[in-house]
This record gives structure tokens, sequence and C-alpha cells, in this order.
């Protein structure tokens, strides 16, 4: 295989008919009350979801090169259309995401296809509120009966005209305004990316990587073979989120950097036609040439903040001690300078020659984009996300394939269930088939996405050292909080102080609040200050969620897709990435944390546990 570039064509640069659906729901099962189409000649409302049904699945949608959009897929979708309805439909998942699906629709001529798209997956999960002001149209503000059939009761509206609709007007109004939003924002996207000399892809990560080829790709690069990328995607890690210090904070300086990703895209990165696979690697090519080795290594006595990432115990930490793993070159000579010691190598991949392979994709776009903000252009927002979403694509899974099938569609013959790794039936309605491929897709690289994240976590660390290891109290992959103040700059890649913390509470990594901001990743309902204190003073949560496909496909219980169920769980306020020195946490002192230690036992990797560590120390 051979990633090449790609040519524009008549069809790449003609738009797509676009169709957006909205739909409002009722009770906890999330029962169809209304719905509205919209498209370039205006909306349609069906209080019939038959005919709404039958409206999208029409000629009039697929007679065309369209698509149907929706923001948040997975719950209009599945709020019109039931299980039973599902045979000839295809899906795609990432997780528990749909990322699209399509109806394939029999005629004699030829088979057509209606294509749901989402654009959660194409903005990058920005809210119906946030596309709006995107492009200047205001989201309608949700009215107090949401979720519930509306009546004929009088209902004075939150909109500028003050006008007095009864709910089910309103509820109508409502709806078709978020109809509108996704469907003037998908518009404003599609349009922005032709102008680019891209195209409107399902996923903004397959945007990026179409507008590249089409547009600055111009060499054909030799793809990896499967075990050469099995191998190098065992050193691709991501981003580093840590806590030094927990607590009461006070009078910090939290900087990020200027479009961290991007800005050391423009660094040079190993030339795919060069790669070589040696079963046996040497100090060398760690030292010569680019690529990633497998290696045994000691981290050297007490250092405060280690370099290297390791993954245990399903999270990934940054230890000391003797570890086995796979890292980039440039990670390893950094850790060299750093007194790690390399105890043994083993296999590894090289690559003898450098390209600057991304140097005008970032330099045109950043570009752009910058002059686009400064003239509140929201097509700036178009260039930001692209710029951004590119260097993951070229690592994206592919070893393990998972389809979901109508269970009346499937062919249950031991010919065919032997084809698949695994074929599990979910109540009466589908089959989940998961299948290994071997084929790796041509646009595959991940020594590229390796070595992104890999700059982008020792530019980070370069500004540990300058503000000194004991003076970070926290890090998120581009972002530092620090006692230090830090000079600053405007230009890509160099830091900017983000705000200046006059009191806040660091918790564990993305858990935190900064001058009465909270973010909590994962918890809904805790963005101010008193709300976290709440939390972490009755140390449980609960929140109502709407169940997704696969959550309701597996449960043993009735659960239906979009059912709205109330969860609760004990929250733990400690962090497991680094050692404590076996304080519990308190918002009224300020600690520190020292690395944790690991070592090698029976070929797996152990957390030396705190008891033990002093010894582990003088031992070394």
């Amino acid at each position: 295989m051979v990633l090449r570039p790609k040519k524009h064509t008549k069809n790449i640069l003609k738009p797509h008919k676009i169709f957006s659906f909205d739909i409002e729901t009722y009770g906890d099962m999330n029962t169809f009350y209304m719905g509205s189409v919209y498209d370039e000649s205006g909306y349609q409302v069906f209080y019939n979801k038959e005919d709404m049904k039958k409206f999208i699945l029409s000629k009039n949608v697929y007679r065309y090169k369209s698509y149907v959009i929706a923001t948040n897929l997975m719950f209009d979708f599945f709020a019109l259309f039931d299980y039973e309805e599902l045979d000839n439909f295809n899906f795609i998942f990432r997780g528990s995401e749909l990322l699209t699906c399509q109806k394939i629709i029999k005629n004699k001529d030829r088979n057509r296809k209606v294509k749901f798209i989402d654009t959660f997956h194409f903005a990058s999960k920005i809210s119906l509120k946030n596309l709006g002001k995107i492009i200047g149209i205001d989201k309608y503000p949700s009215p107090y009966f949401i979720g519930e059939i509306p009546n004929n009761d009088l209902y004075i509206s939150l909109l500028e005209n003050k006008k007095t609709y009864t709910q089910k007007q309103y509820l109508e109004v409502y709806n078709i305004r978020d109809s509108e939003i996704t469907y003037k924002f998908s518009k404003f996207f599609e349009n922005s990316l032709i102008n680019m000399g891209g195209e409107l892809k399902p996923t903004i990560a397959s945007i990026s990587i179409n507008y590249f080829r089409l547009k600055y790709l111009f060499e054909n690069y030799r793809t990896p073979t499967n075990n050469e990328c099995v191998f190098m995607y065992k050193g691709y890690y991501g981003g580093r989120t840590e806590v030094f210090k927990r607590g009461k904070i006070q009078n910090l300086y939290y900087y990020d950097f200027n479009s961290l990703y991007p800005s050391v895209m423009l660094y040079d990165y190993p030339d795919p036609n060069t790669l070589t696979m040696v079963n046996k690697s040497h100090t060398y090519y760690i030292n010569n040439y680019d690529g990633v080795t497998k290696v045994k290594i000691k981290s050297p006595k007490n250092l405060k903040i280690p370099l290297l990432p390791l993954r245990v115990e399903n999270k990934l930490i940054f230890p000391n001690g003797e570890f086995i793993g796979h890292y980039s070159h440039i990670e390893l000579r950094k850790a060299i300078s750093l007194g790690y010691e390399i105890i043994d190598i083993f296999e590894g991949v090289y690559f003898t020659k450098n390209i600057n392979i991304f140097k005008n994709f970032v330099n045109d776009n950043y570009n752009s984009r910058l002059q686009y903000k400064k003239e509140k252009n929201p097509i700036e927002y178009v260039y930001k996300i692209i710029l951004n979403s590119l260097y993951g694509k070229f690592a994206q899974k592919y070893d393990i394939k998972q389809n979901i099938h109508f269970v009346n569609d499937f062919d249950f013959s031991k010919e065919n269930v032997m084809k698949y790794k695994e074929v599990e039936v979910l109540k009466d309605f589908f089959v989940i088939t998961k299948e290994e491929s071997e084929k790796v897709p041509e646009f595959i690289q991940p020594i590229w996405s390796i070595y992104v994240t890999a700059y982008g976590r020792l530019k980070l660390y370069e500004a540990f050292e300058d503000v000194g290891f004991n003076n970070v109290f926290y890090c998120d992959t581009d972002s530092l909080i620090t006692n230090i103040k830090l000079s600053e700059g405007d230009k890509i890649g160099e830091l900017k102080e983000e705000d200046f913390i006059k009191s806040g509470i660091i918790i564990k990594p993305k858990f935190y609040e900064i001058n009465g901001y909270v973010k909590a990743k994962g918890l809904k309902g805790f963005n101010k200050k008193e709300n976290l204190l709440q939390l972490i003073e009755e140390g449980k949560y609960s929140s109502w969620k709407f169940c997704k496909l696969k959550e309701t496909l597996r449960s043993l219980s009735d659960l239906r897709v979009n059912q709205k169920i109330l969860i609760e769980k004990k929250l733990s306020f400690e962090d497991n990435k680094r050692n404590w020195n076996n304080k519990i946490f308190s918002i009224n002192e300020l600690q520190d944390s020292i690395p944790l230690i690991v070592k090698i036992e029976e070929d797996t990797h152990i957390i030396v546990k705190k008891e033990e560590e002093k010894q582990i120390v003088v031992l070394e």
C-alpha cells in the first residue's frame, strides 16, 4: 500500500444537498413527539414520525448527492427509528459513539443510499448553541417543559420580541431553530471546505487527511506493513496530564502554548520510504536516526518529574524505576541527557532520512486562521480544527473491525461465523461481529503521529525545566500551572498567559477549580465552586443520562436507546498517577507529590508499594 496524493474532481467540488433534522421527545423513554427537517427550500414539521421517516428515506433525499445531518445523531436517530426497523442500515461506531450510518434503498435500476452524519464528529463536539454562535444565529432558550408533552397554556418566550406562544407553538419554533442552526452551520462548514480546497466528510479527521492529500501531499510514501505498524503503535502515547501539587492554590499563572501540535508539525519527520525494521536495534540507530525502539531503561535517582511515559494498570504514568517500553528516538535522546540508562535494547524501526512534510500545511492554514480571526470571520474555526485534527488520523486503529448487523440479515452458517473473531447476538435484534484485519489502510503512517505527540511532550517538558520542577503544579497536554512568571509571545508554539489564578483547588487530572470556574471531566452540572464543595463533602454523584445503543443491547434489563436513567456513583478524590506520601486529599492545604516507582516482575510492570519505595531508592 502507498499513501498517494489525491486529485480534485468535479464530484469533490460539488456540494452535497443537506437535510438537517431535530427531534423533540417526552417521558423517561424519550418517546417521539415531533420533529423538523430543514433544507435549502425551508423546513417541514412532522407530528407523525412515520411521515417524517418516509420523507427522510424518500427519493426527495436519496436522488441527490446528500447528507442527512443531526447534532447528536445518536439521540435523534434512535428517537426516530425503532430497533425493528434497522434492517439494511449500516452503522459505524467509535467506541459507544455513532459516527455515521446509512440506509440502503433497493431500487430496480440500482441501489441508493441515505447517509446520516453528525456535526459532533465533523465539528469537534461543539454544542448546538456554540454552532449557532459561530454562524451568528442564536439558539432559542430551552423551555421549562422540555421533555414533556406541551399543552396550549400560554408561554411567554425569552426571545427578544417577548412574544406570547402556547407551549406547543413555542416548542415547534424552538425545534425548527435547532434544525436551522444544524443546516446553516453544515452549509457554512462545507462551503468553507470547498473554498479551501477540501471536502465534507463524516469526521474531522477524515476531512483533514483528505484535505492534506488534495493540497499538500506531492509524493508517494510507502505504507508500513502490519507488523511494522503493530510495533510502532506501542510507542504512541497521548498528551501529558498530571497533578504535581494539589489542594488549595493561590497567586499562580496558567499558561498554554499557541497551537502546540501544529507548531511541532513544522519540524522534520521521518521519511516512510526509508523505514527499516531490525530484530536487534542499537544505540547507533537511536543516536543517528529517528524511529522507535523497544528498550529496557532505568531512570536517574529521585527525578522529580520523569520524562518517559509508561502504561501500567490501564493508566498512563511517568514513573521512576526500571521498566521496558517502546519510545521515539527523540525522547530516548532527551532521556539519556537527563541521566536515564539504557540497560538493554530490543527490536526497533529507524528511518535514514527526514522530510519536512507538514510545513506548508501548517504555515498556510495557520496564517489564514490568524487573518480570519483578526477579521472575526467564522471560517477561522474551520482552519483551527483542521490544523489540530490531521496528526491523529495517521495512527487510526484498523486491526479490529466491529460490525453491527440486523439479526434477520445475518448468515449464521458455520462457514460465515468462522470468518469472524467474535460473534455476539444481542436481544434478538442485533449481531455484533469482530474481525481482525492485517490489511493496513493506505493513509496509515504511525511514525508521524508518534512524533507529533512526542515533540509536544518534549516542548512541555522544556517548560518544566524553565520554571524548575519544584514550581510546576499541574499540566494538561499543552498547558501548565506554575508560580513562576514566564515570558510570553503571540507566535505559533509560544506560551501565553491564559489566566492568573487568584485562588483555586487542584484535585486530580482534569478535575479542578480556578477563580470560581470548575472543570470536572465526566461530571455534569458542577461548573461553580459551591457545586464542587458540595460534591467533595457528599462524596457521591448522581445524574440523569440517556442510554446508548450498545449499552442497551448488553443490558440484562429492558433498556431502550435514549431511555432516561439515573446513575449514582461514589467519587474518589485521590490521584493515582503520583505518590502523595500517604496523605489524603484536602481542600485546606497544598500537598506535594513524588513520582511513582515501577519495577519489572514476571514480565509485567508493578507499581512499587509505598512501604517498599524507600528500600528501592536505597538499593539504586
